[in-house]
C-alpha cells in the first residue's frame, strides 16, 4: 500500500474505505467499526473530497488501485450493489461473478385468523368423528339384527345419523380416545384457554361423565389406548 497515496487519508478513512471497497453499506460499517452511520457518514464525505471521487464506486476502484483491498467482494454472492455498474469487473481486470441462485422465501408462518380458522376445521372435523363412532357402536345393534332376520328391511329403515347428548364443556382441538364402548374427551381449548377437563361418554346410555382433571392442561394432542390404559402427551 503506498503511502504516497494515501498519505492524506486517517487510519480510521482508511479502514472505511476498505470496507467501502468490499461492498459493506453504511450499517455495516458502523456495526464493524462500533460507531454511528452518521458518523460513517461524515467520514465518507471527507474521504471522497481528499482522494477526488463522487461515488462509492468510484472509491471502491480507487481503493483497489491503490492496493488498499486487492479483490473486490460484495454480501451478495454474485450481485453487485445498485450503484456499481456490471463494467467494474472488466474495468479492475476481473471477471463478471456470475449470478448465484436466490435462496427460496422463508414460509410464512399462519396469521392468527387463519390458525383460528384451522382449529375450527379441526374442531368439526372432531365432532363429526366423535358422531361417526356413536353411530358406529349404535348400529352394532341393528347390524345383529339383521343377521338374525336375514332381512335389509330393518337396516335401511333405520337412520343413519342420530343426534345425541352434547359434550358438556364446549373446547376444541382436544385429545378424543375409543376404549370400552366409551368415548373420553381430555384436555382442549374452549373460551378460558387450555383446559384439563376430562370427560366421557357412555354410548349406550348416551351419558356424559365428569371425570378426575388431566394433571396439565393441553390442547393440540392426541390420545392412544395401550395395554389397556389410555396415554396423552
Amino acid at each position: 500500500m503506498p503511502d504516497s497515496e494515501i498519505k492524506e487519508l486517517s487510519e480510521r478513512e482508511g479502514e472505511i474505505l476498505r470496507l467501502v471497497a468490499r461492498g459493506a453499506s453504511n450499517k455495516e460499517i458502523a456495526q464493524e467499526l462500533f460507531i454511528s452511520a452518521n458518523t460513517v457518514k461524515v467520514h465518507l464525505r471527507n474521504i471522497f473530497a481528499k482522494i477526488g471521487v463522487a461515488s462509492r464506486t468510484e472509491a471502491a476502484m480507487y481503493a483497489v488501485k491503490i492496493g488498499l483491498v486487492q479483490t473486490v467482494t460484495f454480501e451478495r454472492q454474485g450481485e453487485l450493489p445498485p450503484s456499481m455498474p456490471p463494467a467494474l469487473s472488466s474495468l479492475l481486470g476481473e471477471a463478471t461473478p456470475t449470478p448465484a441462485l436466490a435462496p427460496p422465501p422463508p414460509a410464512e408462518l399462519p396469521k392468527p385468523a387463519a390458525r383460528r380458522t384451522l382449529w375450527q376445521g379441526v374442531m368439526i372435523a372432531g365432532v363429526v368423528v366423535i358422531l361417526g363412532l356413536v353411530g358406529f357402536f349404535a348400529r352394532r345393534g341393528g347390524l345383529s339384527a339383521l343377521s338374525a332376520t336375514g332381512s335389509p328391511a330393518a337396516l335401511a329403515t333405520s337412520p343413519r345419523w342420530q343426534e345425541k347428548t352434547a359434550l358438556p364443556t364446549a373446547r376444541f382441538a382436544m385429545a378424543v380416545v375409543a376404549y370400552e364402548n366409551r368415548l373420553y374427551a381430555i384436555g382442549g381449548e374452549g373460551r378460558e384457554g387450555v383446559s384439563d377437563v376430562v370427560e366421557s361418554y357412555d354410548v349406550a346410555r348416551d351419558v356424559w361423565e365428569p371425570l378426575a382433571p388431566k394433571p396439565l392442561p393441553v390442547a393440540e394432542v392426541s390420545g392412544a389406548v395401550i395395554g389397556g390404559r389410555i396415554f396423552v402427551p
